[in-house]
């Protein structure tokens, strides 16, 4: 790409006389977004449950819907299983 009549500090090559067909296209986007999470620890801190929820509708991909992604964590510790720590 060769652009031409361009300004040292200017990063748009639309701004000069640009060979070629190449063109920077500037867009708003528009982006709105949810997220929950909740975790619950159980049976002496031995077991972690957490659940996720992220709602997303993003102007980029022309979504008209909330783009939902859920999430589920399970974590069991097994304290003394390799033996007892030393300090």
């Amino acid at each position: 790409m060769v652009a031409h009549g361009l300004l040292p500090d200017q990063s748009n090559i639309d701004q000069a006389s640009v060979l070629g067909e190449p063109f920077q296209l500037v867009a708003e986007e528009r982006t709105l977004a949810f997220y929950l999470n909740e975790e619950f620890l159980t049976l002496g801190e031995r077991l972690l449950l957490a659940a996720g929820l992220r709602a997303e509708r993003s102007s980029a991909n022309g979504a008209t819907t909330l783009l939902r992604v859920p999430e589920g964590v399970r974590v069991v510790c097994f304290p003394n299983l390799l033996g007892e720590a030393r300090r």
